[in-house]
């Protein structure tokens, strides 16, 4: 086969294709091996009729068509390898020869990733949140932890922040009872913002028992309407809390001292906040890159970006027992809102994806085989263990495929071009955090490591061996969210990098 690219305006490529009479020969080979099982002929059995018998048959034109429109497809895709062509779109073909022919040929147009340049990527500025606890913040999260232990005491006085209130609401829709937003006895802390009601708290604060006000609060469904809601304040209750001594921490608690607890949860607070931040930073970063990139996209890559972005949103509700139906209720949204997020999600990622690729190439990053091998059989092992019911851990990536069966089943290189490549993104983001600089609020600087220290475990692992380090914290009732954030984090740029990559992993197994 012989091909050639021409370059196109407006990101397109025509290849032309010309094909070896011998090549072709071996797919009208095929083709009749195939219609001689489709075709009944009277004296022959199924798949024993000469092909001379069925070309006279079927004609020669009708055969060499549909030889022809099913080896089409094979000879694109070695013509798109061979010439390296990014196509995003699906091709439009025209035959340039007949087909009767001895050499047959074809031209494809196709539209290709556009190659950007994104100028300042390697002097990006990024402010994130202070990933240090302050001793306010400590001391608010052991309040929280007391509060679990308080006593409620009825007051007289007007209501103030943190106080606990019993209310009756009432709402009207239209001048009928709105009743997603009526409860009886309700129990509100002041200050917790937990209803969504705007000013809701400023109104309660002062309020005492017998207190009646009224407002409006949105629709949960009608944009742009409002409902009526009545509060009658029933109850205003402090919470008093515990003193602070080594008593009530033994009592309450796994530890024994104020001191212990006091370490305990500024350990649990730092974690907690460098997450926040680290989450910010690559969040950050990701948007820095995108601003880099002004050039207008092709269509057709916003739109496979979209459908991406869709296909990760679905996978994930799935792993939690949720469709995407309930998504929509649970946060609102309509099918057209749902997709108009979505669609900016997908060109978000259409700008990261030109982004990082311009950044590998002007870096001259690579991945070798031994790479990539190595992150196909994470995926794969990570699959298997998703599969058998277990942890993604509970398999070593190391000893996934390591049976002799198992290296001689592995796919071969050139059908893992698609994790390549979503491997070199993953290491042109790396670069690029790398050479950040972090700043807090304030301007202050902040060291990769701070958010990242993983990444230092990583570097002293490589030269000194195994790190150890201690990942588990005792529970002690605090209000710490947790998270999983880690130095891959970084390493991974958007989730859906490594998401895409797992699907090139599964390609590649079904080739």
């Amino acid at each position: 086969m012989k091909s050639s690219v021409e370059n196109l305006e407006g990101h397109k490529v025509r290849l032309s294709v010309e094909l070896e009479p011998e090549e072709f020969e071996a797919d009208l080979s095929a083709m009749f091996k195939k219609l001689s099982l489709e075709v009944k002929l009277p004296g022959f059995r199924k798949g024993k009729a000469p092909r001379k018998v069925l070309e006279t048959r079927l004609g020669a034109e009708y055969t060499r068509t549909r030889a022809l429109e099913e080896a089409l497809p094979k000879y694109y895709s070695e013509a798109i390898r061979v010439n390296q062509v990014d196509a995003i779109s699906e091709p439009e073909v025209e035959l340039t020869s007949d087909v009767s022919d001895t050499v047959m040929s074809f031209e494809a147009v196709v539209e290709v990733r556009p190659e950007v340049r994104v100028a300042g990527y390697s002097s990006l500025r990024v402010e994130v949140p202070d990933p240090e606890p302050t001793e306010d913040e400590l001391s608010a999260e052991i309040d929280r932890f007391r509060e679990h232990f308080g006593t409620l005491e009825t007051v007289t006085r007007p209501a103030r922040e943190k106080d606990r209130l019993t209310l009756d609401l009432l709402a009207t829709y239209n001048g009928e009872p709105f009743t997603p937003f009526e409860a009886k006895d309700y129990t509100y802390v002041v200050g917790s913002g937990s209803t969504g009601f705007e000013d809701f708290d400023k109104q309660l604060i002062g309020s005492q028992a017998g207190h009646i006000f009224e407002f409006n609060a949105p629709h949960p469904q009608e944009d742009a309407t409002l409902v009526r809601v009545k509060s009658l304040v029933k109850e205003v209750q402090q919470n008093n809390l515990p003193e602070l001594t080594d008593e009530f921490v033994e009592e309450s608690s796994e530890f024994d001292t104020v001191d212990e607890l006091k370490a305990e949860f500024s350990q649990q607070l730092s974690q907690a906040k460098r997450q926040h931040s680290a989450r910010s930073f690559t969040q950050r970063t990701e948007d820095a890159l995108n601003l880099l990139v002004d050039e207008q996209l092709p269509e057709a890559l916003i739109s496979s970006m979209t459908q991406q972005a869709a296909r990760n949103l679905v996978t994930s509700l799935q792993s939690i027992g949720m469709d995407l139906a309930k998504y929509l209720e649970a946060t609102n949204q309509t099918p057209e809102s749902f997709s108009a997020t979505i669609r900016s999600e997908g060109e978000k990622m259409a700008k990261l994806d030109v982004a990082l690729r311009a950044v590998a190439k002007a870096e001259s990053l690579d991945v070798s085989d031994d790479e990539l091998y190595e992150a196909y059989d994470s995926i794969l092992a990570q699959q298997q263990a998703r599969q058998q019911g277990d942890t993604a851990d509970s398999t070593p990536p190391a000893t996934a495929n390591s049976s002799p069966e198992a290296e001689t089943a592995k796919p071969p290189i050139e059908n893992l071009q698609g994790l390549r490549v979503e491997l070199l993104k993953r290491n042109a983001f790396e670069w690029v955090c790398h050479r950040v600089e972090i700043v807090d609020e304030a301007g202050n600087p902040i060291q990769y490591e701070q958010l990242f220290p993983e990444s230092n475990e990583e570097q002293s692992e490589s030269e000194d061996g195994p790190a150890t380090s201690e990942t588990e914290s005792a529970d002690s009732g605090g209000a710490l969210a947790e998270d999983n954030t880690t130095s891959s984090e970084v390493g991974s740029g958007a989730e859906d990098t490594m998401s895409a990559a797992s699907e090139g992993a599964q390609e590649a197994t079904k080739e």
